[in-house]
């Protein structure tokens, strides 16, 4: 994969990330809600932000894995 395509997913997940984190935030009143479908709902949209997290973690190493593939 190319620098660039390793760019553009992170900023793509990035992106992803930080309109996740606004949800959440506006939706914060659910997580604790009465009603139960909108708390595993607010709990979903906090896990989904870790998973994103999880997936730039994994996006990082396989850059750096890569660069230090090619300039091998």
């Amino acid at each position: 994969m190319q620098q660039r395509e390793f760019e553009k997913l992170d900023e793509t997940v990035e992106g992803a990330a930080r309109h996740a984190c606004r949800a959440l935030v506006a939706l914060d009143e659910l997580r604790t809600s009465p009603d139960p479908v909108l708390r595993a709902a607010y709990r979903d949209l906090h896990d989904l932000l870790g998973d994103l997290g999880g997936l730039r973690a994994q996006l990082g190493v396989m850059h750096l894995v890569e660069s230090l593939h090619l300039s091998a």
